[in-house]
This record gives structure tokens, C-alpha cells and sequence, in this order.
């Protein structure tokens, strides 16, 4: 019984020398919410679509960098514990997510006060 335990504890030392494909996901992910920023931010100023399109863009948008932050998130805790590559894409998916992710909450914002007061601030002229 002892061997078998050893056996099964050294099978789980085994470092891993792949890329870690969460790392990847999380940083592909957060481009996407960066894409989908662009789309949003379009819509409100009026180049395509319509403001509502610009709230759906937007939400999407902080979704995708939520996400993307937190699969980077994991996926860093994953490569360094296991040993896995793919620390770097963990790293630039966190940040590239978390940037959106603060981009996402300001439009919010400016959405908000559009509503509230009637004045696009998108559309001022300074």
C-alpha cells in the first residue's frame, strides 16, 4: 500500500513543461473585450449602429474583461505552482483585462451621466 502511494505522489511532482492553455484563453479573451470596447465606443459616437447597441458593446465588453482577468488570474497561480509556460500571456491577459475592465466602467459612467442629464459627453465640443 505504501508503494502505491508513492508511486501516486510522484506521478503528482511531475512538472509540466506545456503552455497552459487557461493562460492563453484569459489573454484572448481580454483582446476580444478590447474589440468589443472599440465596437461600443463607436456606437456612441454615432459612426455605426445606435446608442443601444452601444450599452449591449459595452456590457459585453466589461464581461469579456472580467473574464479574461480571471482566467489570467488562475492561470498565473496554475503556471506557477505546476511550473506550466505561459506565465507571460497570464500576465499581459491580467493587465490587458483589468485596463478594459476600468475603460468599461468609465463609459458606464458617461453613459450614466448621458442619461441622467441629457448631455453626450462624447459629443462636446472642447
Amino acid at each position: 500500500m505504501a508503494d502505491m502511494e508513492e508511486r501516486f505522489l510522484e506521478a503528482a511532482m511531475v512538472e509540466r513543461k506545456g503552455i497552459n492553455g487557461l493562460a492563453i484563453s484569459g489573454f484572448v479573451i481580454s483582446l476580444s473585450a478590447g474589440a468589443l470596447f472599440a465596437a461600443a465606443l463607436l456606437c456612441q459616437l454615432g459612426v455605426m449602429l445606435g446608442p443601444l447597441s452601444a450599452l449591449a458593446f459595452g456590457v459585453l465588453a466589461g464581461a469579456a474583461a472580467a473574464c479574461g482577468a480571471a482566467h489570467s488570474a488562475v492561470a498565473i497561480g496554475l503556471c506557477l505552482r505546476r511550473g506550466d509556460r505561459g506565465a507571460g500571456f497570464a500576465l499581459a491577459g491580467l493587465a490587458v483585462g483589468t485596463v478594459f475592465l476600468a475603460l468599461v466602467l468609465a463609459f458606464a459612467g458617461m453613459f450614466i451621466v448621458e442619461y441622467y442629464t441629457g448631455v453626450c459627453i462624447a459629443r462636446l465640443r472642447w
